[in-house]
C-alpha cells in the first residue's frame, strides 16, 4: 500500500464528522487525569489551596452547559444539512459535514462535555491531591478560554452556514482544488493517453471511482516490466466487466490482485481527485434554481459566474510537462465534457429565461477565447440559441438572445 493511498484514506478519516469529536473527547478524558500528575509538576510554593467543592461546581456546571450547547450546535447544523439538500443539491450537503469550524466546534463541546464529567467523577471518589485539584483548576480555566473563543467563532459561522450563497462558496473552493491541479498536471504526472494495448483489466465492483494510485500503480509496473494505458478517470463509473485499463502483458494472479487494489471504488463521486465533479455540482444548483419550485434565474445566473471563474483559472494555468510516473498513460479530460458538466443541465432548464440565455451566450464568449475550447464553445452556443428558438420561437424575447448571440460568436 503506497503513501498516497494511505493519505487519500486519512484524508477521508479526518473529514468525517465523528473522527475530530472523538478527538476531542479523549482530549477531554486526557486533560482531566493530566491533573492527577499535579504533584510532580507543580512546586509547594507555586500552587494555591483549591477545594474540591469550588472546583467541581465549575466543572458542573461546565459539563451541564456544553452538553446542551453540543444538542442545540448538532440541531442548527442538522437543519443547516437539510436546508442544502433542498435548496441547491444533496452532493453539496456532504460538503457541509465536512467543515472545518463546525467538526471543530461540535469537537470542543463535546471534548469540554467529556472533561467535565470526568472530572466531577475523580473528584467525588478523592483521586485528587491539593497539587491536583489546583492543577484541574487551571485547566478548566485555559478550558472555558478555549469554549468563549469557540463560541464567538460559531455564531458567526452561524450566521452563514446554510445559506444557498455559501453553499456556492464552499462548492467552488472544493472544486478549484482539483481542477487546479488537473490543469498543472493535465495528465497527472503520466504519458499522454490512450495506447492500445492487447490485454484488458477489469475491477471488481460497481460504482464510481473515489481514487486511483498511480504511484502504486507505477511501483508495481517497474516491479514486474509492464505498461498500462488507463480508460477510466477518477469520477468513471464502473460497471462489471468492463475494461479499466489494458496492460503491455499478461499479469499474473498476485500482480493483478495488487494493480486492482490501486483502483478504489464508493458510492458516489468525490472532489478530490475528480475536477469534473465540482463543476457538475454547481451546474446541479444552478438547475435546482431554475425548477418550478424555486424559480431563481438569479441563483443560476451567479452559478453561471462561478463556473467562468473556474474554467478561466483551468485555462489560464500553465501546464508542467513534468512525466515521473513514464508507464501509465492517462486520459485528458475533453472540453465537450467539461461544456457539458458546466452548462447542459442550465440550458435546458432555462430556455424560457431569456436573462440567463443571455448570460449563457456572453459567458461561452469569454470561454471561446481559450483555443483549446473555441470550438466547443461555439457549437455549444449554436446548440443553446437554437433550443431557445425551439422554445420561444421568433419573438422578441428570441431575438434578443440572438443578437447577443451573433455579437458575441456566431
Amino acid at each position: 500500500m503506497s503513501h498516497s493511498l494511505n493519505f487519500f484514506r486519512w484524508h477521508n478519516l479526518k473529514r468525517r464528522i465523528w473522527f475530530p469529536v472523538a478527538c476531542y473527547g479523549v482530549l477531554g478524558v486526557a486533560a482531566a487525569l493530566f491533573a492527577l500528575t499535579g504533584k510532580y509538576w507543580i512546586p509547594d510554593y507555586a500552587f494555591i489551596e483549591v477545594g474540591s467543592r469550588s472546583v467541581g461546581n465549575i466543572l458542573q456546571i461546565l459539563a451541564t452547559s456544553m452538553l446542551a450547547v453540543s444538542t442545540f450546535s448538532l440541531t442548527t447544523m442538522v437543519t443547516a444539512y437539510a436546508n442544502a439538500a433542498s435548496n441547491a443539491t444533496p452532493r453539496a450537503s456532504r460538503l457541509l459535514v465536512e467543515d472545518e469550524t463546525a467538526q471543530r466546534a461540535i469537537g470542543t463541546f463535546i471534548g469540554s462535555f467529556v472533561y467535565g464529567i470526568v472530572g466531577v467523577i475523580a473528584l467525588a471518589t478523592n483521586f485528587y491531591e491539593a497539587k491536583g485539584r489546583f492543577l484541574l483548576f487551571i485547566i478548566t480555566i485555559v478550558v472555558i478560554f478555549m469554549i468563549v473563543t469557540t463560541l464567538v467563532r460559531w455564531i458567526n459561522r452561524l450566521s452563514n452556514i446554510g445559506q444557498l450563497n455559501e453553499v456556492i462558496k464552499i462548492v467552488e473552493s472544493a472544486a478549484r482544488k482539483s481542477i487546479v491541479e488537473r490543469a498543472r498536471y493535465p495528465y497527472m504526472r503520466a504519458n499522454p493517453g490512450p495506447r492500445k494495448f492487447d490485454h484488458g483489466l477489469s475491477v471488481p465492483g460497481v460504482g464510481y471511482f473515489n481514487f486511483i494510485d498511480l504511484n502504486r500503480l507505477q511501483e508495481l509496473a517497474e516491479k514486474n516490466d509492464f505498461e498500462v494505458s488507463l480508460n477510466v478517470s477518477p469520477g468513471s463509473y464502473n460497471y462489471p466487466g468492463s475494461n479499466v485499463a489494458q496492460t503491455s502483458k499478461v499479469l499474473d494472479k498476485d500482480c493483478l490482485e495488487s494493480v486492482r487494489k490501486c483502483f478504489v471504488i464508493g458510492e458516489f463521486r468525490t472532489f478530490d481527485q475528480d475536477p469534473r465533479h465540482g463543476l457538475i455540482v454547481l451546474s446541479q444548483i444552478g438547475m435546482r434554481a431554475l425548477s418550478p419550485a424555486i424559480n431563481d434565474p438569479g441563483t443560476a445566473i451567479d452559478v453561471m459566474g462561478t463556473l467562468l471563474r473556474l474554467l478561466d483559472e483551468y485555462l489560464t494555468v500553465n501546464p508542467e510537462s513534468i512525466v515521473t510516473l513514464n508507464r501509465i498513460y492517462v486520459l485528458s479530460i475533453d472540453p465537450e465534457d467539461i461544456l457539458d458538466d458546466c452548462f447542459t443541465g442550465m440550458a435546458r432548464h432555462s430556455v424560457e429565461y431569456v436573462e440567463v440565455q443571455i448570460r449563457l451566450q456572453k459567458v461561452l464568449t469569454n470561454i471561446a477565447r481559450h483555443p483549446s475550447f473555441r470550438l466547443a464553445a461555439s457549437e455549444f452556443a449554436k446548440k443553446s440559441l437554437e433550443r431557445s428558438f425551439a422554445a420561444l420561437g421568433s419573438c422578441s424575447e428570441y431575438e434578443r438572445i440572438e443578437k447577443v448571440a451573433r455579437r458575441q460568436i456566431i
